[in-house]
């Protein structure tokens, strides 16, 4: 499987801040997302459509700090839908992209 991020991203922004800092970074991300998340799966349950569009919005803006495209345009493509009021395969999508950051998460993991 290819990397869900761009190393070349993630190794510039570890470079230009510094290690320290990098997993300072890294672990306020992980919980982050993690909260974002959550708060998107509980917009779901309540049909919240302007939540849900904010969270794949921040989704998309964090993960893109990464180089995360393939998360980022997931992410992107849920918070149009979202706008649109067409949840009809929420439940799935949030799962696929929860999966996804996830994934993106163990991934960076290897830099710390």
């Amino acid at each position: 499987m290819s990397k869900l991020h761009n190393p070349s991203v993630v190794d510039n922004l570890k470079q230009l801040i510094g290690e320290e800092k990098f997993s300072i970074i890294l672990s306020s991300s992980r919980a982050s997302l993690e909260g974002i998340l959550s708060e998107l799966k509980t917009a779901y349950t309540s049909a919240d459509h302007e939540t849900m569009r904010r969270a794949a919005h921040s989704i998309k803006s964090s993960v893109g700090n990464y180089g995360a495209d393939p998360v980022s345009q997931k992410a992107e493509e849920l918070e149009h839908k979202y706008k649109a009021q067409d949840i009809a395969n929420a439940a799935t999508e949030i799962e696929e992209l929860s999966q996804l950051v996830q994934a993106l998460l163990v991934e960076l993991e290897e830099y710390l």
